[in-house]
């Protein structure tokens, strides 16, 4: 199970993979265009304020079986 938080991120999530310690994280957009990859580990904070608000799509490379976790990241301008 992937678990990131909080929803919706401002400027970085914290993710948490059951049975896992250390991963390749992908973050696509909607279009499926890849815009972050990290390797993560247990409960890390990844930093994600270079991305514009949206909805996105968290993706484990070692485990593409896992369910994704979509993230929505607060607008600024709304003080989210």
């Amino acid at each position: 199970k992937l678990t990131a938080w909080p929803v919706p991120a401002p400027s970085e999530f914290s993710v948490l993979v059951e049975g896992l310690e250390k991963d390749k994280l992908q973050v696509f957009d909607v279009s499926g265009r890849l815009r972050h990859e990290t390797t993560i580990t247990q409960g890390q904070a990844v930093k994600i304020s270079h991305l514009l608000p949206g909805t996105y799509i968290l993706r484990l490379v070692g485990n593409p079986d896992l369910v994704h976790k979509i993230i929505v990241m607060g607008n600024k301008a709304a003080g989210n």
